[in-house]
C-alpha cells in the first residue's frame, strides 16, 4: 500500500511567516498510490526522495534511457563541485513519491535536455557551500519562488545558447529548467515558478496543488 500523507514544511516561500520555517504539514496525496515498478517508468517523470517524518528530499529525474536517472548533487568530497549525474537507476534505493508530466512528449524532451547538460556541457551544481550557507543557499530558503522578472531574464539567456543550458543548477532547478525550456511561457502548462530559488519541498508541492498537470503515479521503492 502507498503513502498517501507527505510531511512538507509549512513555510515553503509561498507562505509569509518566516517563522514558521521549520515546522511542518501534511500533503494529501490520493490513497493508495501503487508501487512505482520498472516497467512502470517513463522518461521523464519527477521523483521526490522521502523519508517518513523527515519530508521531501533530493529530486530526480528519469532519463529518456528508463535504466538511469538524472540529478544534481554536490562532488563527493562534499564540496562545490559536482554536477548533473546520468547514473543507472538501481543505485538509488531511496524511497520516492513519482509525478509524470501529462504530456510524455514534452517529459521526453525534458529527459533529453537533461541528459545533454550532464553528457556534454558539463553543467555544475549550485550548492549551499562546503564551507556554510552561500548566497545561493540563503535564496533557497528565503528567495521569491515566484516566476517574476529575474526568472524570465534567466530564460531568455538560457534560450539564447546553443545547448540552452545553465552554468550551475541545484537538484529541483535541473528538472525545473528541463521542463520551461519545453514550454512555452504563456502555455497553462508551464511550471510558474522561480528555478532558481525552488526548493525540493516548493516543486512537490507545485505539483500536488497542479495535478491536472502533474500526476502522481506512485511509490518508488527498493531501486525499481
Amino acid at each position: 500500500m502507498g503513502l498517501n500523507k507527505i510531511l512538507v514544511p509549512v513555510y515553503d516561500k509561498t507562505t509569509p511567516n518566516k517563522e514558521m520555517l521549520g515546522q511542518a504539514s501534511q500533503t494529501i496525496l490520493p490513497a493508495g498510490l501503487p508501487d512505482y515498478k520498472y516497467e512502470d517508468r517513463k522518461a521523464g517523470d519527477i521523483f521526490f526522495h522521502y523519508k517518513e517524518n523527515v519530508m521531501i528530499g533530493h529530486v530526480n529525474m528519469v532519463a529518456s534511457n528508463v535504466y538511469c536517472k538524472l540529478d544534481a548533487v554536490l562532488d563527493k568530497k562534499g564540496g562545490a563541485g559536482g554536477g548533473i549525474r546520468y547514473i543507472d537507476m538501481i543505485m538509488d534505493d531511496n524511497t520516492s513519491i513519482v509525478f509524470r508530466f501529462h504530456d510524455p512528449d514534452v517529459a521526453l524532451s525534458a529527459a533529453k535536455l537533461a541528459e545533454s547538460w550532464s553528457l556534454y556541457s558539463k553543467v555544475g551544481y549550485s550548492s549551499f557551500g562546503a564551507g556554510g550557507i552561500t548566497k545561493r543557499g540563503l535564496g533557497l530558503l528565503f528567495g521569491p519562488c515566484n516566476f517574476g522578472k529575474g526568472a524570465q531574464g534567466r530564460l531568455l539567456k538560457y534560450r539564447s545558447r546553443p545547448d540552452l543550458a545553465p552554468s550551475n543548477v541545484t537538484c529541483p532547478e535541473m528538472c525545473l529548467l528541463a521542463y520551461q525550456l519545453n514550454l512555452l511561457e504563456s502555455s497553462a502548462d508551464f511550471p510558474k515558478l522561480d528555478a532558481k530559488f525552488a526548493s525540493p519541498p516548493t516543486l512537490f508541492k507545485y505539483f500536488v496543488q497542479n495535478p491536472q498537470y502533474w500526476k502522481p503515479v506512485g511509490i518508488r521503492r527498493n531501486g525499481d
